[in-house]
């Protein structure tokens, strides 16, 4: 039985399906080695990855919006959206996790901790507090008929909200989840959403999450963090940064500036109005010549209450699609400053015919090195050159990288989550082990 969210939470357990995994090296050649049913040999080889939730699984239509934590405990949370009837972003969508207790080889079956039977539950957010150990979770609510234009416009049966749920024991059990939207969405904000990704922890305590909103006047969207400064027992509205960025994700830098990397919708938005031409092939043409189709970030001096005026991360190219951050390691405490960075990287041009004339399709999952503090990124591999979309990184206890994300197209009903570790040596070419 599902449990609505004013009763006690129960788990439904379900068999998971066979596994499939895939390891290989990216290099000139893509080279790929398939087992079905099995661990391969070569688990601890530098690049490894599987299927992790598949389509049918449960009874699910396909999963989607990955988001991944590592415990105190070393033991590994991953978390998403299991939607049941559709690929749409509204519905009947449960709040869905996998725990893995050796370092990814081998996951438990799904367990559903958010769900109502019949709403939508997603854009999962969790992040560690460090101090305590408790996991929290921060995720959005609507009615399954509202759909996201129609909140905008406020012309929907309700609106989205805004829920924080924790656990105290590597989520083998939840409390019940608090309705945080009065507390963390101003009166004028329509759509919302958390991250969907991961919050961080300040090195002063705070604990942060990457937000976004649409305002109702302008019906822009903008990126915005909430914050708790008692280890989660209250939350508040930080800064806001825009116009045109939504899903972001957030990360503290060696001077405590805080970096906040979105998704950036200014480009296609000006070729919808018109404002800016497309040439034979589709692409946009812009005065300054280039691809225009990056990421945008800001930054804070006062732990995220307020942000200088967004940017453009030239370095950082992007399909218009989610991505993620992690801070890997830090030159004060490891000798080395290592920040990683996941998203789709593809240059290849939307069909017109998708609808999103001067587009990007999302490809070619790849993952980023920068040594610097996130100024520049020169190292970069690809992990899937095929369809990828959402991702959520995150170290493992033994120093791998991990990242979770969306492989093959959600609308041909063939969406999963996929699951791929790599090593910082393999990500380097041998460069750098991530010793100083």
């Amino acid at each position: 039985m599902i449990t609505s969210v004013s009763e006690p939470w129960r788990w439904r357990d379900c068999r998971s399906c066979d596994l499939r995994y895939a390891c290989g090296q990216f290099g000139s050649d893509v080279d790929w080695v398939r087992i079905i049913s099995g661990i391969p040999a070569g688990w601890h080889m530098s690049f490894v990855q599987q299927d992790l939730f598949c389509p049918g699984e449960c009874g699910y239509h396909l999963f989607r919006i990955p988001a991944i934590i590592a415990t105190q405990s070393g033991n590994l949370l991953a978390f998403c959206e299991g939607r049941k009837n559709n690929h749409f972003d509204a519905g009947q969508i449960d709040l869905c996790m996998k725990r893995s207790f050796d370092l990814g080889r081998t996951w438990e079956p799904v367990r559903i901790i958010a769900s109502d039977g019949r709403d939508t539950m997603g854009n999962p957010c969790p992040l560690v507090d460090q101090e305590t150990g408790t996991i929290w979770m921060a995720f959005c609510r609507n009615y399954r008929e509202d759909r996201s234009k129609a909140i905008m416009d406020r012309t929907a049966r309700g609106t989205r909200t805004c829920w924080m749920m924790h656990s105290h024991d590597d989520g083998e059990t939840w409390s019940d989840p608090t309705n945080m939207t009065a507390r963390v969405k101003k009166s004028d904000w329509t759509g919302y959403g958390t991250g969907p990704g991961v919050g961080i922890q300040l090195r002063d305590g705070r604990l942060l999450v990457p937000c976004y909103h649409g305002v109702a006047e302008t019906k822009i969207y903008e990126s915005h963090v909430i914050y708790s400064d008692n280890h989660g027992q209250t939350w508040h509205i930080g800064g806001s940064v825009g116009p045109h960025c939504s899903e972001s994700a957030v990360v503290e830098l060696a001077d405590g500036t805080i970096l906040l990397n979105m998704r950036d919708e200014t480009l296609p938005r000006a070729v919808a109005r018109g404002e800016i031409g497309l040439d034979d092939r589709g692409r946009p043409i812009l005065p300054g010549g280039g691809s225009g189709f990056c990421r945008a970030h800001a930054i804070s001096q006062d732990r995220g209450m307020t942000w200088a005026a967004k940017q453009s991360a030239r370095g950082l190219t992007d399909t218009v699609c989610q991505a993620s951050i992690l801070r890997y390691t830090e030159e004060a405490t490891q000798g080395k400053s290592h920040i990683l960075f996941a998203n789709p990287s593809s240059l290849e041009t939307k069909p017109v015919s998708d609808g999103y004339p001067g587009g990007r399709q999302r490809k070619q999952m790849t993952i980023r090195l920068s040594d610097d503090e996130a100024k520049t990124w020169p190292i970069a591999k690809t992990i899937n050159p095929g369809f990828a979309a959402y991702s959520c990184l995150v170290q493992l206890p033994d120093a791998r990288i991990g990242c979770f994300y969306e492989a093959e197209l959600p609308t041909s009903g063939r969406g999963k989550l996929m699951f791929a570790t790599v090593s910082l040596d393999w990500l380097t070419n041998g460069e750098d082990d991530g010793m100083s």
